[in-house]
């Protein structure tokens, strides 16, 4: 991956974030919310680190 190549060559540390491109077909109805909540997370540790 690029992105892992960079940081090998930088010290850049990779965040991931859930495309949430797809899901279970029986998923909770909050499931796309509480995904999005994990991102912000990332976000938010990567912002900070």
């Amino acid at each position: 991956r690029a992105a892992d190549s960079i940081a090998s060559q930088t010290g850049a540390k990779v965040y991931i974030l859930d495309p949430v491109v797809t899901g279970p077909k029986d998923a909770a109805p909050d499931s796309y919310e509480k995904t999005m909540e994990e991102n912000l997370k990332v976000l938010i540790e990567a912002l900070y680190d």
